[in-house]
């Protein structure tokens, strides 16, 4: 009735004797394993003050492992949801280091509401499907284009210079501030390239 108290691998040999002393013996090889896996999906970076900001979701990716038994490699599962409603879910591509990945079936998030959306995927190690681990990772889905208003100026002007402003926003934010671009044409569509113009944006 012995119990072995910690992790990791032994051998158990077990032998038996008839009565002129013959003996039989058979081992195995057993692995007591009773931590969870862990499981991470990588991050999608930060942009404009914002965590894990994207415009499209059609491949996910992480890491598990599992210093016991290992990862079982059919276990990965993934589950998309808006809110606590499930929009997607599928099965992860789970690597012999735990590397795993998923590519997800055109965009999965195509004709969805711009706002919050939630990553959540499932491993399991060799000791069966009720050792598992759950990560989840919250993704904010940006389609929108950013909007851009140009003031009403007349567009009749009796000397070289013209005076333009407006504003631009974006309800996640816009890039850098100097990323705006400013294209002259003339009366037939052409571009042409004005005189150096000062630019200030706030």
């Amino acid at each position: 009735n012995g119990r072995i108290t910690a992790d990791g691998k032994y051998v158990v040999k077990v032998s038996v004797k008839d009565k002129v002393g013959k003996e039989t013996v058979v081992t195995k090889n057993v692995t007591v394993d009773r931590d969870a896996p862990t499981v991470q999906i990588a991050p999608y970076g930060t942009l404009n003050g914002h965590n894990n900001l994207i415009n499209s979701l059609t491949f996910i990716n992480g890491t598990a492992s599992d210093a016991g038994s290992g990862i079982k490699t059919d276990s990965g599962k993934y589950v998309v949801k808006q809110g606590t409603t499930e929009i997607a879910s599928g099965t992860l591509s789970i690597q012999a280091n735990g590397d795993w990945s998923a590519n997800i079936e055109n965009d999965l998030l195509s004709g969805k509401a711009d706002g919050e959306y939630t990553i959540e995927v499932t491993v399991s190690d060799l000791v069966g499907d009720a050792h598992t681990a759950k990560q989840t990772l919250n993704v904010i889905y940006d389609k929108a284009a950013p909007q851009l208003e140009m003031s009403n100026e007349s567009s009749i002007t009796s000397g070289s210079d013209i005076t333009l402003s407006g504003k631009a926003w974006d309800s996640y934010g816009l890039k850098e501030r100097e990323n705006v671009e400013i294209v002259v044409k003339n009366a037939s569509g052409t571009p042409v390239t004005p005189t150096p113009y000062k630019l200030s944006v706030t």
